[in-house]
């Protein structure tokens, strides 16, 4: 990697985290979705990356958030999400580039669907949503956090659509994503497939990821719920547009 390759990298972390802190979400999103734009990494580097730095990310919120949960939504979506990040790493593990560019279509069509969902939802509804939605939410989101690290667009659609507070949605969605990148960091370690330029990336933005959470943590941005809410939204459809738009460019010119 050159110097500006470097450059790109660091922005694309600082810029993921602040979303990610902001929203509950995205890290994993907004760094595939301009690391593809720019074509830094290839997909399997940056979602390794993806991982590892997502856990510097939730550390802040592990140690301070209180918020109390709903036990049996979030049990229920965990325990299919992980169950997912397996199946979505073994399909990851057996891609050549073509299906790999199929792949990235099929997240950004989901992405851009999930975001128009979010934002045309006007009611709240007065009850959490079933359990078997949430396993089914929970097991789509582990499928594309095993395949991209991107574990997001299902699981915040669902969450971001509960009666419950802001703070509770943010601890609900860090706590998945978090033992999300737990099981597939150890899973990616016994298939031999963390590598040194891995190891070197995420050793070099861990502490930087660390040090801004930290700081979004001691000084959040209060916003309300509905604003968040636009700011999900439009994160979503430019990932999408991130994801699609190269995708679309190979497969014309191939």
């Amino acid at each position: 990697m050159s110097f500006a390759d470097y450059g790109i990298f660091f922005g694309c972390v600082g810029l993921a985290c602040f979303a990610q802190n902001l929203t509950g979400f995205a890290f994993g999103l907004i760094f595939l979705g301009l690391i593809s734009l720019f074509g830094t990494l290839d997909l399997a580097t940056a979602a390794n990356v993806i991982s590892i730095l997502s856990l510097a990310n939730a550390l802040p919120s592990l140690k301070s958030d209180k918020a109390p949960l709903p036990k049996k939504p979030f049990y229920t979506s965990l325990a299919l999400s992980l169950i997912g990040v397996v199946i979505g790493l073994y399909l990851l593990n057996f891609l050549n580039q073509e299906l790999e560019v199929y792949l990235k279509i099929l997240l950004g069509l989901t992405i851009l669907i999930a975001s128009f969902l979010l934002i045309l939802s006007k009611k709240t509804p007065e009850k959490m949503s079933s359990l078997p939605l949430f396993a089914f939410f929970g097991g789509l989101s582990g499928i594309l956090g095993g395949l991209f690290s991107t574990a997001g667009p299902p699981l915040v659609y669902i969450v971001y659509r509960q009666p419950i507070a802001l703070t509770v949605i943010k601890r609900f969605l860090v706590l998945s994503f978090a033992a999300n990148a737990i099981v597939r960091i150890a899973l990616e370690i016994y298939n031999g497939h963390i590598n040194w330029q891995i190891i070197t990336l995420s050793a070099m933005a861990f502490p930087f990821v660390l040090v801004m959470s930290m700081i979004q943590k001691r000084y959040p941005i209060k916003w309300p719920i509905d604003v968040i809410k636009k700011i999900v939204f439009v994160l979503l459809v430019l990932t999408s547009i991130s994801l699609l738009t190269p995708a679309a460019r190979y497969l014309l010119n191939f």
